[in-house]
């Protein structure tokens, strides 16, 4: 019965020191979500220029953390270089026609803005969608995340 007792203990020792040894490296506070939080704040941080500042970013900043964490410093700078808000804004493109202004997309994957004569716009049909997340499969990161 000793002889039992005693493999269980070294039984035990043994799958606590594989389950210690195995432990995802982004634990603690030098993860990788950690590494790259500063840049995921700067990148969370919609421009002032757009319907989007002000907002809230720390689910952002967290997905972004997410998104980046484990990932190969190339990777993760691609992935954050990408992140960006979307959405629409009144855009007066000729600054010599003030009154001629129409809705356009900003960010990611906009579309080329051009206002018809006598198109308008107000301020208050401006509208910040959310961000959009970039993922390692799409085209612009995908041979810097996939082929290592």
């Amino acid at each position: 019965m000793k002889r039992n007792r005693s493999s269980l203990v070294l039984s035990s020792i043994l799958l606590l020191a594989l389950v210690v040894a195995f432990l995802p490296a982004g634990c603690g506070a030098d993860s990788d979500e950690a590494q790259y939080a500063e840049e995921c704040a700067v990148t969370c941080t919609p421009r002032a220029d757009t319907p989007c500042a002000g907002v809230f970013t720390s689910t952002c900043q967290r997905d972004c953390g997410l998104f980046t964490e484990g990932r190969a410093p190339l990777c993760a700078q691609c992935l954050i270089d990408h992140w960006a808000w979307k959405g629409v804004q009144c855009v007066c493109p000729n600054a010599d026609i003030p009154t001629e202004c129409c809705l356009c997309e900003f960010g990611p994957s906009a579309s080329a803005c051009t206002c018809e004569t006598g198109e308008t716009c107000a301020p208050e049909e401006e509208d910040c969608d959310n961000y959009t997340l970039i993922l390692v499969t799409d085209h612009v990161c995908k041979d810097t995340c996939l082929n290592r």
